[in-house]
């Protein structure tokens, strides 16, 4: 008889703990599908917040001086000779008079190859800007994309340290795209790090008198 309470007893405590791990269950479920519904109610508002964030154009143009970045490094960009695609040496500063525009890019990099026709339009609309590009890349794989995307401004084979130089112009990471813009008496004006928006680029150009 014993025997039989304790065997009951015991069957109880199994019972009970049992219901209580399937009440904590359900307990746990219940709050992961509270969660869902939630999740599910905020996600068509995060979604049309993005899709009204895609449609405005990103700036991206900062304003600069050459007292914020590394003057030497300046002066190197615009006077130090590199080789084009024609096997001539040419300077940056060579060009006089213009709105300068140093592109640094190259040919693996996406969002580069994505703005070159719109540089290209900026170049060709703009007879008072000249477009120049400093890739950061070989002159093997500039020659294999100028192929396939030509584009009439010219293209300078960049230093083995373009990164390094970069970062001294005020693009801490080195990522590229970047670009400088210099005013008609080579002043550093302003600096874009990613891919340029083409209408603030415009704007901006006619505001400098372009």
């Amino acid at each position: 008889m014993a025997i039989l309470k304790r065997r009951v007893f015991f069957s109880k405590k199994v019972i009970l703990s049992r219901l209580k791990g399937l009440v904590g269950r359900i307990a746990a479920l219940s709050m992961v599908a509270a969660s869902l519904v939630l999740l599910s109610a905020m996600l068509p508002e995060q979604a049309a917040r993005a899709q009204a964030q895609a449609k405005q154009p990103t700036l991206k143009l900062q304003s600069m001086t050459v007292a914020e970045v590394d003057a030497e490094s300046v002066e190197h960009l615009l006077t130090t000779p590199l080789k084009s695609l024609d096997g001539k040496e040419s300077r940056i500063s060579d060009n006089q008079g213009k709105i300068i525009i140093v592109n640094f890019w190259a040919s693996w990099c996406a969002p580069c190859v994505e703005e070159m026709p719109d540089l290209e339009e900026i170049n060709q609309e703009f007879a008072g800007v000249q477009v120049i590009g400093y890739s950061v890349d070989t002159e093997q794989n500039v020659r294999r994309f100028l192929s396939k995307v030509p584009v009439d401004f010219p293209i300078l084979i960049g230093e083995p340290t373009a990164i390094s130089l970069m970062r001294k112009l005020g693009n801490p990471s080195g990522g590229l795209p970047f670009s400088l813009i210099f005013s008609p008496e080579q002043e550093l004006a302003y600096k874009i790090i990613g891919q340029v928006n083409t209408a603030e680029l415009k704007a901006k150009l006619v505001e400098m008198g372009a």
